[in-house]
């Protein structure tokens, strides 16, 4: 968090101009904070995507309701006049360290249905990401950038070779 404050306030900076201590930079990294602690690896999986707003103080240990964080977007699903504003949307995340079940990924969509979010962001290592692309509910979100997938796997491995979710307002221009 904040590093992305720095990059954000310090438009000069680059991500490669600085290195965090303490925060993984490689997948063997990620999979030594996991098994040292498996709620800093969550909070760092939820920072490496955009994720904030956990609905329970960090550090709180206890159930989540299969909430891990919250990723805000703007989301337009058709054109806008010039009179109309986007809507703020949510994109609840998800993290797993261990062994993913097909049943903690369809809680994924059970808790973005309950919580009125928009789509879900599933986090887990890419040996576990059959589970969840066999097992996500596959519906899309429209929006004028195009159709999003309703719940998102994303790995480990990705993200720490700097991959985000796919979601409206975040996504580059081919």
């Amino acid at each position: 968090m904040i590093k992305n404050r720095l990059l954000d306030y310090f438009k000069e900076l680059r991500s490669s101009d600085f290195n965090v201590i303490g925060v993984p930079q490689t997948i063997s990294e990620a999979r030594k904070l996991f098994k040292t602690d498996p709620f800093e690896f969550e909070k760092w999986a939820c920072g490496a995507v955009g994720a904030e707003g956990m609905f329970h103080p960090p550090g709180a240990r206890g159930a989540d309701g299969g909430i891990d964080g919250v990723i805000r977007f703007p989301h337009a699903p058709e054109l806008l006049s010039d009179d109309d504003k986007f809507s703020l949307s949510n994109a609840i995340v998800q993290v797993k360290g261990g062994r993913v079940s097909p049943d903690s990924v369809r809680a994924l969509s059970q808790s973005v249905e309950e919580s009125g979010a928009k789509c879900g962001v599933f986090i887990c290592f890419q040996k576990y990401m059959g589970t969840v692309e066999n097992n996500r509910k596959k519906g899309k979100v429209k929006d004028v950038q195009g159709d999003f997938n309703y719940i998102q796997g994303l790995s480990v491995e990705q993200i720490v070779g700097g991959k985000k979710p796919d979601l409206p307002g975040f996504r580059q221009a081919a």
